[in-house]
C-alpha cells in the first residue's frame, strides 16, 4: 500500500512540476523583480530627500542667526523706535492722571542727559496711566515682567514684548527665537541658553536704538524704555529654585544703566 501512494505522489509531481516550473517564473518572480525594482529607487529617493532637508535646515540655522542678530534684529526693533506713541493700550477702569504729574514726569525726562526715574506710590495702575500719558509723544519699548518667573520665561517674555508691535509678524519672531533656543538646547545647558540669549537680546536692542538716534536725530525725541513688573522675577531669584534668575536680572540692570547713563540713548522709567 506504501509502495503504491509513494508511485502516485510521484506521479502527479512530475505532472505538476512543468507547470510550476513555467508559472512561476513568468508570473510569481516577475511581479516580485518589477515590484521590487520599483520600490528601491523610491526609498533611495526618500531616505535623500529627508537627509538633505535636514542638512538644509541646520546649516540655514547656524547661517541665519548671525545674521539675525546683526541686521535683522537691529532693523526691525528700530522700526518700532522710529514712531512715537506707546506699544499698548491705556488700562482700563483708571482715573484721568493728575496734569501736573504728567507735566512734572515730562520735564524730568526732558534733560539734555537721559535718567532711570523709577516711580513709586499709588496703585500698579495709576502709574502704568501715567506713564503712558507722559511717554505718549516719544517712541517708547514697554516690557512687562508679570510672567518672569524663570529663566525661560523670562527670555520669551523679552522677546514677546520687543516685537508684540509688529502683531503677525511678531508671533511668527517669537516662534522663530524658540525654535532657535530649542536647537541650542541640544548642544548646551538650557539654562546657560536662556542666560546667554537674554544678553544677546540685550544687545540687539542696544543697536536698535543707536540705529534709531542715527535715523532720528533731532526729528524725534529720545526714546523712553518702560519696565514694570520688575518685582516679579526679583521675588521669583529669591524663592527655591530660582536662583538661576539671578545674573539676567543683573544683566537687565546694567543694560538699562549703560543705554541710559553711560550712551544716553534712551531714558528708563522703572514703574
Amino acid at each position: 500500500g506504501q509502495m503504491v501512494y509513494l508511485s502516485i505522489c510521484r506521479h502527479v509531481l512530475q505532472r505538476l512540476l512543468p507547470l510550476r516550473q513555467i508559472a512561476v517564473p513568468y508570473s510569481v518572480q516577475t511581479f516580485c523583480r518589477s515590484f521590487a525594482t520599483s520600490q528601491e529607487p523610491r526609498a533611495r529617493v526618500t531616505m535623500s530627500t529627508s537627509i538633505g532637508l535636514t542638512v538644509s535646515t541646520l546649516t540655514f540655522t547656524f547661517i541665519a542667526w548671525p545674521l539675525a542678530d546683526l541686521i535683522g534684529a537691529p532693523n526691525l526693533l528700530s522700526l518700532i523706535l522710529s514712531e512715537p506713541g506707546c506699544a499698548r493700550q491705556p488700562c482700563p477702569n483708571v482715573a484721568n492722571v493728575a496734569p501736573q504729574d504728567v507735566a512734572a514726569l515730562r520735564e524730568l525726562q526732558n534733560e539734555a542727559m537721559a535718567c532711570v526715574h523709577v516711580l513709586t506710590g499709588g496703585t500698579q495702575q495709576e502709574r502704568t496711566a501715567l506713564a503712558e500719558s507722559a511717554c505718549s509723544d516719544r517712541p517708547v519699548v514697554w516690557l512687562s515682567l508679570r510672567e518672569a518667573t524663570a529663566p525661560h520665561s523670562m527670555q520669551i517674555c523679552l522677546i514677546d514684548q520687543l516685537y508684540k508691535p509688529f502683531h503677525v509678524g511678531g508671533q511668527i519672531i517669537s516662534c522663530m527665537g524658540l525654535y532657535w533656543l530649542t536647537i541650542f538646547d541640544i548642544l548646551m545647558d538650557p539654562t546657560h541658553v536662556r542666560q546667554r540669549d537674554f544678553c544677546v537680546v540685550l544687545t540687539q536692542l542696544r543697536r536698535a536704538l543707536q540705529l534709531a538716534n542715527k535715523r532720528n536725530a533731532v526729528s524725534t525725541p529720545r526714546p523712553v524704555i518702560i519696565v514694570e513688573h520688575m518685582y516679579v522675577p526679583v521675588s521669583a531669584s529669591k524663592e527655591i529654585g530660582g536662583t538661576e534668575l539671578a545674573p539676567m536680572l543683573r544683566s537687565l540692570r546694567q543694560f538699562l544703566c549703560a543705554v541710559s547713563i553711560d550712551l544716553n540713548l534712551a531714558d528708563v522709567l522703572v514703574l
